[in-house]
C-alpha cells in the first residue's frame, strides 16, 4: 500500500527542511564535494515522494465506472492492484485500478494507458538514459555508471532488452520525417556504401597496434589479424556536397606529402548513415528512404561512390539509376601498390615514386594507358611468391576503367574517395562492436547499430518522442495528445468514492 497524499506531503517537507538546514549550515568542516553529493541524495529522496505523490493524484483522476480496453470493449471497473515503477528517482510504489470482465481475458488499466506507460521494464527517463550510455560503452559500464549516481538498478540484458525493444521504429520513424532544408550551395547528392565486420564470436586474439609511421596511402597494412567469425554488417550514408574543385597536384601532395588545401566549408546540410545486419537490399531500401527525403532539392549531380566488393556495387548501381558510380580512388590505388611490390619488390623507393606517378597520372585522366602498362608488367615480370600477380591488378583496374573518370570529377568538384562512409564504419561499428572479447547475436547487434545511426543522425531525441507514442498506439490503442483546456471552460473536478465526476 501506497502512503497516503498527506503522509507523503509532510515526507516530502521534512526532507526539503533538512537540505534547507544542511546548506545554512555554518560548518567550517564541510568541503564542496561533499555537499554536492548530499544534496543530490536529498532531492533524489525529494524525487521519489514527487513521483510517488504524482502517480497518487493521477490514480484518482483515472478511477472511473468503466473503461475502454485496446479491443474497444467497455470493461467495468474491477478493484485497486499495486505496481512498481522504476524511475530516476528510484522505485515508485503505486496503485491503480484494474478493469475486466468475465471472458474477456487480459484486463486493462486505465493510468497505464493515459500515463502512457511502458508495459515493461522502467520509466521511459531511465531507459533514455540507459540507452544513451549503452550506445557508446558496454552495457556493464553503463549499467555501472548511471546506478553510481541514482538509485538504478539494471542488469546487462535487461539493458539488451531495453536496445533490442526501443530501436524497432528506427526505420518507420525515418519515412516520415519532414523533408530537410539543403543548402542552396550544396547540389551533389552522394551515396557512399561499404560492409565491415562484425564479430559474432568471441575473438580469441587481439589485434596489435602497426606502425603507421611509414605511410603508404591507399596500401594495405600487415599485421596480426582478429581471429573468430564475423559477420557483415552493411553500412551506407546519404549527405549533399557543395562543388570543391580540386587539381590532380593537390590530390596527390595531400596524400603523399601530407600537405593541405583550403577545402572550404566541411559541414553537410543533410546527411544520414545506416548500418543493418539485414543484408545489402535492407541497406538500399533504408538508403532510398533517405535520398527521397530530398528529392525536392536543388540537385543537379548525383553520385554512387562505392569501393571494394563487386556485388554490393553492382546492387548499389542498380537500386540508384542515374547516379555516376566512381571507384574510391585509395581502392583503386591499392592495386598499384601490389603491382608495384611484385614488379619493385616491397618497400622499394622506386615502387613508391611509380605509386605516386601513376596516381598523379590517373587523377590527369591516363588510366587506361596505365593498365597498359601493367599488362606489359605482367608479360615480362616473373612475379615472387605472396604477390598478387600483376596482372590480376590489371584486370581489375581495365574492369573499372568507366568509375576512373578522376578528371573529369577533380573539374566538377565531386568527392572522389570514401572518406565518409569509412568514418562510418569506424564509428558506427567498429567502435562499439568490435571491442576486445565481444561478441554478439543477429538481432542484439542489429539493435545497436539502429540507435547509433539514430544517435549520429542526431535524431536522439525526436526519435525516442516518436517511438513513445508508437508504442502508446500499439499498447494502448491511442495516440496521446497535450491537454488543452480553454480559459473560459475550465472544468473542476471533484473525487466520490474513487471515481472522477466532472462538475
Amino acid at each position: 500500500m501506497t502512503a497516503n497524499p498527506e503522509h507523503i506531503v509532510a515526507q516530502a517537507h521534512e526532507k526539503l527542511d533538512r537540505l534547507v538546514e544542511m546548506v545554512q549550515s555554518k560548518d567550517a568542516a564541510k568541503d564542496l564535494l561533499e555537499v554536492e553529493r548530499s544534496v543530490l541524495g536529498h532531492l533524489i529522496e525529494i524525487g521519489n515522494l514527487a513521483m510517488m505523490m504524482f502517480l497518487k493524484v493521477q490514480a484518482q483522476l483515472h478511477c472511473v465506472q468503466s473503461a475502454v480496453a485496446l479491443d474497444g470493449s467497455r470493461l467495468p471497473y474491477r478493484a485497486e492492484r499495486s505496481g512498481q515503477l522504476q524511475t530516476i528517482f528510484g522505485s515508485v510504489p503505486f496503485e491503480r485500478s484494474y478493469y475486466w470482465a468475465p471472458g474477456h481475458g487480459k484486463g486493462h488499466y486505465e493510468l497505464d494507458s493515459a500515463l502512457n506507460l511502458p508495459p515493461t521494464g522502467p520509466s521511459d527517463f531511465v531507459r533514455i538514459l540507459l540507452e544513451q550510455l549503452a550506445v557508446s560503452m558496454s552495457y556493464e559500464e553503463a549499467a555501472a555508471l548511471l546506478s553510481s549516481y541514482f538509485p538504478v538498478g539494471k542488469s546487462t540484458r535487461g539493458i539488451q532488452d531495453l536496445i533490442l525493444s526501443d530501436s524497432q521504429d528506427a526505420e518507420e520513424y525515418y519515412k516520415q520525417t519532414p523533408e530537410p532544408i539543403v543548402a542552396p550551395a550544396e547540389t551533389i547528392v552522394v551515396v557512399q556504401a561499404d560492409c565491415k565486420g562484425v564479430p559474432m564470436v568471441a575473438a580469441s586474439a587481439q589485434a596489435s597496434e602497426v606502425d603507421s609511421s611509414d605511410s603508404q596511402p591507399g596500401k594495405e597494412k600487415d599485421g596480426p589479424k582478429r581471429e573468430g567469425k564475423k559477420k557483415m554488417a552493411t553500412v551506407t550514408s546519404v549527405a549533399t556536397y557543395a562543388p570543391l574543385v580540386r587539381s590532380p597536384e593537390q590530390v596527390v601532395e595531400s596524400l603523399f606529402d601530407k600537405k593541405t588545401y583550403d577545402p572550404g566549408a566541411d559541414a553537410h546540410s543533410f546527411k544520414r548513415v545506416w548500418a543493418t545486419m539485414q543484408g545489402k537490399q535492407a541497406a538500399i531500401a533504408q538508403t532510398q528512404t533517405f535520398v527521397n527525403q530530398i528529392k525536392n532539392a536543388p540537385i543537379s549531380d548525383r553520385v554512387l561512390l562505392i569501393d571494394g566488393e563487386r556485388a554490393l556495387r553492382e546492387q548499389f548501381a542498380a537500386a540508384f539509376p542515374g547516379y555516376v558510380p566512381i571507384l574510391d580512388l585509395l581502392h583503386a590505388m591499392g592495386y598499384l601498390w601490389k603491382a608495384a611490390d611484385a614488379h619493385f619488390g616491397a618497400k622499394n623507393e622506386r615502387g613508391r615514386q611509380w605509386v605516386r606517378s601513376a596516381c598523379l597520372r590517373m587523377l590527369k585522366g591516363d588510366a587506361p594507358a596505365i593498365v597498359d602498362e601493367l599488362f606489359g608488367w605482367a608479360d615480362q615480370t616473373d612475379q615472387p611468391s605472396g604477390y598478387v600477380p600483376i596482372e590480376t591488378s590489371a584486370r581489375y583496374l581495365d574492369n573499372n576503367l568507366d568509375s576512373m573518370r578522376y578528371d573529369q570529377y577533380l573539374k566538377k568538384g565531386w568527392p572522389i574517395a570514401t572518406g565518409m562512409i569509412e568514418g562510418v564504419c569506424r564509428h558506427i561499428v567498429k567502435d562499439r562492436c568490435e571491442r576486445s572479447g565481444q561478441r554478439w547475436t543477429q538481432e542484439g547487434v542489429e539493435g545497436m547499430l539502429r540507435l547509433r545511426c539514430v544517435e549520429e543522425n542526431g535524431d536522439w531525441n525526436s526519435y525516442h518522442d516518436y517511438r513513445i507514442r508508437q508504442r502508446q498506439l500499439r499498447a494502448y490503442g491511442r495516440e496521446p495528445k497535450p491537454p488543452f483546456v480553454p480559459k473560459d471552460t475550465v472544468r473542476q473536478f471533484n473525487i466520490k468514492n474513487n471515481f472522477v465526476e466532472a462538475v
